[in-house]
């Protein structure tokens, strides 16, 4: 039996469905400037709001990690850390011990939490091929891999050959 799941859950704040996505410019751990623009329109993405002392985040890390390997090459995963209370060191030295499936952002000015009207840590934001919002969510019971398979399909690759 298939049961259908919703591409949106329910939160408060963050950006309704079909929205583009903001192309925000943030830091890297060691103070460069990336631009989330880049990826933004080329191929799906997976923005988690995260911070190394978030329970929610830890318990949402495997989920993550099922999606990575499911989609790593065909979806980019970002973790924008929200730095409340956190150091760059702190952050990096988190990194290396756990190896999280993202690559690791560091939103010391707060721009990407305002952009995408993030209200708390385990935020996930899906933006699809278009460049628009497909899924917003909060919490570690979310099945990313599932929304992803749904973007993915809902938006195929013209790239990738017909079956």
């Amino acid at each position: 039996m298939l049961v259908a799941l919703p591409l949106h859950a329910q939160v408060e704040g963050g950006l309704p469905d079909g929205t583009p996505a903001p192309a925000v410019q943030i830091t890297d751990l060691d103070g460069r400037l990336v631009d989330l623009g880049a990826s933004i329109g080329q191929r799906p993405v997976v923005l988690e709001f995260w911070a190394t002392w978030c329970t929610v985040c830890a318990a949402l890390m495997p989920t993550m990690e099922r999606a990575r390997q499911a989609y790593g090459d065909q979806v980019r995963f970002v973790g924008v850390n929200i730095t409340v209370g956190e150091r760059p060191e702190a952050v990096r030295a988190w990194v290396e011990r756990h190896r999280p499936p993202f690559e690791v952002l560091y939103d010391s000015s707060g721009a990407a939490v305002r952009a995408y009207d993030v209200q708390s840590t385990s935020t996930v934001v899906i933006i699809d091929r278009a460049g628009r919002v497909a899924y917003t969510g909060v919490g570690a019971t979310q099945d990313i891999p599932a929304v992803l398979a749904r973007v993915l399909a809902a938006d195929p690759d013209p790239r990738s050959p017909s079956p």
